[in-house]
């Protein structure tokens, strides 16, 4: 599923960059939490839910996603994927068909 580590050193100089943007800090908290590391994705998730309030550059429903997917970390990391939602695990069915 793609470099872990190099997008959590690209997702680190954004931080850098923009150290007062929600979705920078939320996104960095995502790879993170990707790579294992959970008390920084949750670290990341709560200063992302602090700079929120001041965040005017995004919308209204940019920012509800960025708080959806911080809040998401903060209750539950386990079920956090990168993109903020939840992971819903399904087989899919076999495309080989049976030959009588």
């Amino acid at each position: 599923m793609g470099n872990t580590k190099l997008a959590l050193e690209i997702l680190k100089l954004n931080v850098l960059a923009y150290p007062e943007s929600a979705d920078a800090n939320d996104s960095l908290g995502d790879a993170y939490l990707a790579n294992g590391e959970k008390d920084l994705a949750r670290q990341y998730a709560e200063k992302a839910l602090a700079l929120l309030a001041s965040d005017t550059k995004e919308s209204v429903a940019r920012r509800d996603v960025i708080r959806d997917s911080a809040q998401q970390k903060l209750n539950d990391p386990r079920q956090a994927d990168t993109l903020g939602r939840l992971r819903v695990q399904r087989k899919r069915p076999s495309k080989k068909r049976m030959r009588l």
